[in-house]
């Protein structure tokens, strides 16, 4: 008995110097991705549309509006925006000299576009117009803002009447 007692503890030791510090249970590595994401509609990970609690952004060129704790849009100036643009995690290049073409490359047909008063909207909806995107060129040409809102402007029947929304709402997605 003594010998077996001997042989179990041996072999304990023995099993636990071999796998000290092995972790089967990897944890995933944080990504310290800081910019906004369009495609997961997020400012530092931060998604429009969810509680954001003790987050606060210093940042130039980006207005943020929340109700509370829950952010609801953000506001970017392109001009101003010391920041990277994402899309699913990988950059992707916009500056004030994106012409529309390049977005309409990058992001495919928008759901509405507003070309009134010599200025350019592209409207993008997603999850069924809970989302929404709007790129603006003030010149037709040149990106000067996007906007990421829940519930944004076309959300509301009377904004999307007074754009001449033809349309079938909420959009598919």
């Amino acid at each position: 008995m003594g010998i077996m007692r001997f042989t179990i503890l041996s072999l304990a030791i023995l099993l636990t110097s071999m796998f000290a510090g092995c972790n089967n249970t990897k944890q995933p590595e944080a990504v310290n991705m800081t910019g906004v994401d369009l495609a997961t509609h997020s400012i530092d990970g931060v998604g429009v549309g969810t509680t954001m609690p003790n987050f606060t952004i210093d940042r130039a060129g980006v207005e943020i509006e929340a109700d509370g704790q829950n952010l609801n849009s953000l506001f970017i100036t392109l001009g101003d925006y010391d920041g990277e643009f994402f899309r699913s995690g990988k950059p992707v290049l916009i500056t004030p000299d994106t012409s529309p073409t390049e977005i309409e490359e990058k992001f495919g047909e928008p759901y509405w576009r507003d070309s009134s008063d010599g200025e350019l909207i592209l409207f993008y909806e997603y999850q069924g117009g809970g989302i929404e995107i709007q790129f603006e060129f003030p010149d037709s040409k040149s990106l000067a803002y996007i906007t990421i809102a829940k519930d944004g402007v076309l959300s509301e029947a009377g904004q999307r009447q007074s754009f001449g929304v033809d349309k079938a709402w909420p959009p598919a997605g």
